[in-house]
């Protein structure tokens, strides 16, 4: 029976590696008394007013199902955040605002909607292993951009060569940041140029918290 239901899986999912850092996670978590600085899990427990805020939400029967794109009240919240306190952009919450469960579920949506067999995918190296395996599944090209000798940044340079030898079938640009695992993180001048580069071909971006069009 094993077998068989290996035979009907989607072939690109076999390609498919296990996490290094989960397997690293794995071993070092039985040295009793150990820091670890392995996943990035936050090292305090969730706040008490926002599990009273769960608890009181159970209560009162928010327990039911949320529209698609997520409660239109949580919708609202994320867009004036981001308008007043964040980025000061403008996004509207019945149209370009959606509520995923975390910042991977994000990830996946937006990748899966966008690549397709034979499509590439350029991220600067090192990089959160998802990015990868996600590009497998959808049967797309997974091409490193090595940032190493760039103090681990991607430059507007580098990018747009790699873009010159790949663009009939580039398709997309993960930039991580900040960068996990590197911590390095991007100015917005910095953002700006590599922006530049990106208007001048047919490719969507992403980065940890929105997609857009290049």
């Amino acid at each position: 029976m094993k077998n068989e239901l290996l035979s009907l899986l989607n072939k690109n999912l076999l390609a498919v590696e296990p996490s290094l850092i989960r397997k690293f996670d794995d071993e070092i978590s039985k040295i009793p008394g150990i820091i670890k600085l392995t996943l990035g899990e936050p090292y305090f427990n969730t706040p008490d007013h926002i599990k009273i805020a769960g608890i009181k939400a159970i209560i009162d029967n928010q327990t039911h199902y949320a529209p698609n794109r997520g409660i239109v009240e949580l919708r609202e919240a994320i867009s004036e955040y981001l308008r007043r306190r964040h980025y000061a952009v403008s996004y509207d919450p019945q149209e370009q605002i959606i509520v995923t469960n975390g910042a991977s579920e994000a990830i996946s949506t937006a990748m899966n909607s966008f690549l397709g067999e034979g499509d590439m995918v350029l991220c600067p190296s090192p990089a959160f292993g998802l990015y990868r395996n996600l590009a497998k599944i959808n049967g797309a090209r997974y091409i490193e951009i090595d940032t190493e000798d760039d103090k681990y940044e991607l430059t507007p340079e580098k990018l747009k060569t790699y873009l010159d030898e790949y663009h009939t079938s580039v398709k997309m640009l993960v930039l991580n940041y900040p960068n996990n695992p590197t911590g390095v993180s991007y100015s917005e001048n910095e953002i700006k140029k590599l922006a530049e580069v990106l208007e001048e071909y047919p490719i969507v971006g992403e980065c940890q918290e929105v997609c857009v069009n290049g």
